[in-house]
C-alpha cells in the first residue's frame, strides 16, 4: 500500500491529534497500561537523571483472545514511582502496536520507536514526547509485505535523531537493514544502500544504534550462503556515509552470530552485545565485542547458563570503566530462564546478581545515569504469562520495582 494513501486514511479517521513540530499523524486509538492487562513486556529504557526515565514495550489490555493484539506501553519514572503514560496505537485496537526502542535528551524531549500493523503490512512507528504528550510522527516507508519496523533509536540532539530496523525489499521481499534520520522537522530514509553487508546478499537486519553527532554505529546480523550461519554486522556513519566495519563471529562463520545492542563511551570506546550458537552442544553463549578506535575485538564474557545457553540483549555505557549489559540465561539446575546482568569494571566483565521471579525472567534493555543509578527492563513469566519487569541498581544491589 502506498504510504501517503495510508497517511490520508489515518488523518481521515480522526481520533487523537498531537501538536508537535514536523509531520504528525492522527491516530485511531490510544493505549494506557492502566487498563486491565493480561500480558505485558518492556523492551527498552532511557534515563536522563535519577528523576526521569522512560520504559517502552507492549501490553495486551483486557483481552480473552488466545492471541490478542498488542498495544503500545510507555511507563515513566518521576523520581518516586513508575506511572503508565497514555500512548498512541495508530494500528488501532484490532492490530499490533509495539515499541522496541526509546531515547531521551530531557524531561521534555524523547523518542520511542517500533512498529504497528494495519492488518496487512507493518509500518515503522515513531512517537515523540514534547513534554506533555506522546505524538505519532509520520515515517516514510516502502509498503511491501510484510513491512517495516524500527528496532532502536538514538538522540544525538533534538534535530539529529537516528533510528534503525528492518525494511522489506520490494524486489526480493527479503528483510534488509534500514536507517532513518530525524532532522528536526521530518523523518527520512537514509540507507544504507545495498549490498549492505559484507556477504553482498540482500538480507540483513539492524537491531541497535548508538553514538555521537557524526559518529553513529548500527549493529545487527545477516545470513550467509542460505545456510544456518549468520554473521555479526557493524556499520559506521561519519556524517556522510555508512561504511561496513569487519566484526568477529565468535562461534565461526557456519554458526549463528547475532548482535542486539550497542553503546558508545567515545569514538574509540564502543561496546556491542549479543549471542552466538555453539555447534555442540547447540546452545547460545553471550557475546561482547569492543571497538578500540580501529578494530572490533571479541572480549571474554560470563556464561552462567553453561551448556544450557545465555544471551545479552541490551547495553549501556557510563564511563570507560563502567558499562552494563543485560539479557538472560537458562538456569542449569531448573531449566528456567533467569535475568542476567553483567558489568565492565575497566578490566573484565563480571556477573552481578539480579532478581529473577520464580517463573522465569529476561532483561531486554538497560540504561544508567551514574555508577549508583541504573535501570533494567524486560519481562517475568509467572503463570506462563509475560509481565513487565523493571529492576533498579542503587550502587550496591539490583532490586525489583513496582510497575
Amino acid at each position: 500500500m502506498n504510504a501517503w494513501r495510508w497517511f490520508d486514511r489515518m488523518i481521515a479517521a480522526a481520533g487523537i491529534a498531537c501538536l508537535a513540530s514536523g509531520l504528525v499523524m492522527a491516530v485511531s486509538g490510544a493505549g494506557a497500561a492502566a487498563a486491565s492487562t493480561t500480558a505485558s513486556g518492556l523492551f527498552a529504557i532511557a534515563a536522563t537523571s535519577s528523576t526521569n526515565a522512560w520504559a517502552v514495550g507492549f501490553d495486551e489490555p483486557g483481552s480473552t483472545s488466545l492471541s490478542p493484539p498488542e498495544q503500545t506501553l510507555i511507563e515513566r519514572w518521576n523520581g518516586s514511582s513508575w506511572q503508565a503514560v497514555t500512548s498512541p496505537d495508530p494500528g488501532g485496537t484490532d492490530h499490533d502496536n509495539v515499541l522496541t526502542g526509546v531515547s531521551a535528551l530531557s524531561a521534555k524531549d524523547a523518542w520511542a520507536v517500533g512498529f504497528y500493523s494495519d492488518g496487512t503490512v507493518n509500518h515503522p512507528l515513531a512517537l515523540h514526547w514534547n513534554g506533555s504528550t506522546w505524538c505519532n510522527v509520520f515515517v516514510p516507508f516502502a509498503g511491501c509485505e510484510p513491512g517495516e519496523a524500527m528496532a532502536a533509536v538514538r538522540m544525538a540532539s533534538s534535530s539529529d535523531v537516528w533510528a534503525v530496523g528492518t525494511a522489506t525489499n520490494c524486489f526480493t521481499l527479503l528483510g534488509v537493514a534500514e536507517t532513518w534520520r530525524w532532522n528536526g522537522s521530518k523523518w527520512k530514509l537514509v540507507g544504507p544502500k545495498p549490498p549492505n553487508n559484507p556477504g553482498g546478499s540482500f538480507q540483513s537486519e539492524f537491531t541497535g544504534v548508538a553514538g555521537l553527532p557524526n559518529d553513529v554505529w548500527a549493529v545487527g546480523d545477516y545470513p550467509v550462503d542460505n545456510v544456518e550461519g549468520w554473521h555479526t554486522l557493524t556499520e559506521h556513519q561519519d556524517g556522510q556515509h555508512w561504511k561496513i566495519m569487519p566484526s568477529p563471529n565468535p562461534q565461526g562463520s557456519a554458526q549463528p552470530n547475532f548482535l542486539k545492542a550497542v553503546a558508545a563511551v567515545s569514538a574509540a570506546n564502543v561496546w556491542a552485545v549479543g549471542s552466538s550458537v555453539r555447534s555442540f552442544p547447540h546452545s547460545a553463549v553471550t557475546v561482547i565485542l569492543h571497538w578500540n578506535g580501529s578494530t572490533w575485538q571479541h572480549v571474554k564474557s560470563p556464561h552462567p547458563g553453561g551448556f544450557n545457553g545465555d544471551e545479552l540483549l541490551g547495553v549501556t555505557a557510563i564511563a570507560a570503566n563502567d558499562t552494563w549489559a543485560v539479557g538472560d540465561f537458562l538456569d542449569p539446575s531448573t531449566a528456567i530462564s533467569r535475568s542476567l546482568a553483567v558489568r565492565w569494571n575497566g578490566s573484565s566483565w563480571q556477573q552481578v546478581p539480579s532478581p529473577s521471579p520464580a517463573g522465569g525472567a529476561t532483561l531486554n534493555g538497560v540504561a544508567a545515569t551514574s555508577a549508583s543509578n541504573a535501570w533494567a527492563v524486560g519481562g517475568d513469566f509467572a503463570a506462563n504469562t509475560e509481565h513487565a519487569l523493571i529492576l533498579r541498581w542503587n550502587g550496591r544491589t539490583w532490586r525489583t520495582q513496582q510497575t
